[in-house]
């Protein structure tokens, strides 16, 4: 990719223009069809304007041209299976993985949220604040900061932390069994879209995962939205309006009362 090309693909990223962004990168690949970082670019573009089966057709490409880079490749091609199987969970409620099994308030949240897919958004308020009632307060420090208890800022995700493994599977972990979480710096796009992570989880396996950046149904919910680009890039969070909170855009915790944007989360210890 030329430094102009990818200049102005930054650029429109960076206005929160992912379908542009991406058109733009589709330019560099036919202008430099044997670059493998050129796909590489485009294929990220792609995980930001929601469109999955496309970029799982540029690993495809990919795939077969640069076998040095076959492993990053595979470790692409899992999370975005992972990734496939967290939308079909907000879209269908395709039901997530558990390290063990579910908890009271977990199962609550899968409750309320069938019950605002099947239009009933009064009954999944009422369901997710019970849920709430038996999620387990988690105390602990993110980077210096002390924190009394730790949520995502959107109830239907409410004490969990989604993730996803480079095996290709999507959980739901209670803040409550994870010991330590040690997001690491960006240094791609893709690392704004999925952020790289070293777990450590009670009872359960340690190492690396990745945290979607993005709230599941932010697709959905920004189609008619004049944020639509900024919400996809991650740049804005948004709050949906009625009895349900519910996140669009980049994900927020809220640790104690203080919001906590993921992009802005360094390490967090729990229990201690």
């Amino acid at each position: 990719m030329t430094a102009d090309s990818a200049a102005a693909v930054s650029e429109a990223f960076r206005k929160g223009e992912p379908e542009r962004a991406a058109e733009l990168a589709a330019a560099a690949v036919r202008a430099a069809p044997t670059d493998s970082r050129v796909r590489f670019t485009f294929f990220e573009m792609l995980l930001f304007s929601a469109q999955l089966e496309r970029a799982d057709r540029v690993l495809d490409t990919l795939q077969a041209m640069d076998t040095q880079a076959a492993v990053y490749v595979a470790e692409c091609r899992q999370l975005l299976r992972a990734e496939i199987i967290r939308q079909q969970y907000w879209s269908s409620c395709r039901e997530p993985e558990f390290v063990g099994e579910a908890s009271k308030s977990q199962l609550l949240c899968l409750r309320a949220h069938a019950e605002l897919r099947s239009g009933d958004e009064t009954l999944a308020a009422k369901t997710a604040g019970e849920a709430e009632g038996f999620r387990d307060t988690v105390s602990g420090k993110a980077g210096a900061e002390v924190f009394a208890d730790f949520r995502d800022a959107d109830d239907l995700c409410d004490g969990s932390l989604e993730i996803l493994t480079t095996t290709g599977r999507y959980f739901q972990i209670p803040f409550s069994r994870i010991e330590r979480a040690e997001f690491h710096e960006a240094k791609c796009y893709r690392d704004l879209y999925w952020r790289r992570c070293e777990l450590s989880v009670q009872g359960g396996p340690d190492g690396v995962v990745y945290v979607p950046v993005l709230y599941g149904c932010t697709a959905e919910l920004t189609v008619d939205s004049p944020e639509r680009g900024k919400l996809l890039t991650g740049q804005l969070t948004e709050w949906t309006e009625g009895p349900l909170v519910r996140g669009i855009g980049q994900k927020l915790f809220l640790a104690g009362e203080e919001g906590l944007p993921v992009l802005d989360v360094g390490t967090l210890m729990f229990g201690a």
